[in-house]
């Protein structure tokens, strides 16, 4: 009798087992049937096999939906209609010309027109609540160095080495023993190989003492520089943040702010320098241009700082002494052969036969017109 149920239980299983499997195979083909009915209405598109339904022993591809493709980044017309345009606003705020003359000492003190350690656009903004309470703290225990009348002028916060260079580069401007003569750069990789010079900002050759701690609290990334570039607007004032000693369980981060003799006078004096006609064009440019397509990468654009380095052409020592360096380099007369003082070529022309200059006294140099 256990035999004999036994059987028809088995039965009973296996029928079951039949009926699963053929209301299984039933749903997967009304699926089917509706995924090819859903490709026949989107036909148009592309297909891209991502899944495989197996029904009775046939394949079938479901389509793929596609990503839209990633927009290009705008680009960047310049005004070259405008004016006021030049074509060096395409990658610097300050013109090739101005980049020389920030080589030269500055006589008065003044805050400068951008900071070297710029931030983006709307950094400030970002910040929480508590990091923007330290931001305040850390500004306010700077101007409060910077009121002071104790601090120690540039010369004094450079390393050895550069002390030497700095005199130097006023001496041979005649600018040794002015009252408030400073540099905002500095040129120390000499290197006679080369026809140029690079010039980088006074503040990479400090000291590593002249870097007090003005203010206890923590500050984070982004704060930091937010006041690196606050700090940095002065002249000879700069920050840097270090870690501090290692502990078991955590490492302190402390901000160190190096403020210069200069940088307070600027400060306590209010003064401010004053832009060119040409730098205010260019920074209105500029703000266009970052409003339109965003910030520039560097590789495009300097930013919206000091430059970080100025290069310019080794001048002999008779430009030194006539302190003529930051001239515009002569180029050799190219017109029929003749030397004379200045040539209307300009210097990219293979214009052999350009008419020349018409000041020219011609009988003197011993030719007839």
């Amino acid at each position: 009798m256990s035999k004999y149920r036994n059987r028809v239980q088995s039965k009973q299983r296996r029928r079951d087992k039949a009926r699963l499997k053929s209301e299984a195979e039933q749903e997967l083909k009304v699926k089917a049937a509706n995924i090819v009915q859903d490709f026949d209405v989107h036909a148009a598109a592309p297909v891209n096999s991502i899944a495989v339904i197996v029904a009775q022993g046939e394949a079938v591809t479901t389509p793929a939906t596609t990503m839209p493709p990633t927009p290009p980044p705008p680009r960047y017309d310049p005004p070259t209609d405008d004016p006021q345009w030049r074509d060096w606003m395409r990658t610097a705020l300050f013109s090739p010309e101005d980049k020389l003359t920030l080589l030269r000492p500055r006589s008065v003190p003044s805050k400068l027109l951008y900071p070297f350690k710029p931030c983006a656009p709307g950094d400030e903004e970002k910040l929480s609540t508590s990091a923007k309470a330290a931001l305040s703290a850390h500004i306010a225990a700077f101007e409060e160095r910077m009121g002071e009348t104790d601090a120690p002028g540039i010369r004094d916060m450079l390393i050895n080495e550069a002390k030497a260079v700095y005199d130097a580069e006023l001496a041979a401007c005649g600018e040794e023993s002015a009252e408030g003569a400073h540099l905002l750069y500095l040129h120390m990789k000499a290197d006679d190989t080369k026809d140029t010079e690079r010039f980088d900002p006074i503040v990479n050759f400090y000291a590593d003492h002249v870097y007090k701690v003005l203010d206890g609290s923590n500050l984070s990334a982004a704060a930091f520089k937010v006041f690196a570039a606050h700090v940095s607007t002065y002249p000879g004032c700069a920050a840097c943040q270090t870690s501090g000693s290692k502990s078991k369980s955590k490492s302190k981060a402390c901000v160190k702010v190096a403020v210069s003799q200069e940088g307070s006078i600027a400060f306590r004096m209010h003064r401010v320098w004053k832009p060119t006609p040409d730098q205010l064009a260019a920074k209105a440019f500029y703000d266009l241009r970052v409003e339109a397509c965003g910030v520039p990468p560097a590789s495009q654009h300097e930013g919206a700082g000091m430059p970080c380095a100025i290069t310019r052409r080794r001048p002999t020592a008779v430009e030194r002494a006539l302190g003529t360096e930051g001239g515009a380099q002569k180029v050799v007369e190219r017109n029929f052969g003749f030397q004379y003082p200045y040539d209307e070529t300009s210097s990219d022309s293979d214009n052999m036969f350009a008419p020349p200059p018409k000041h020219v006294d011609w009988e003197y140099r011993g030719y007839q017109q």
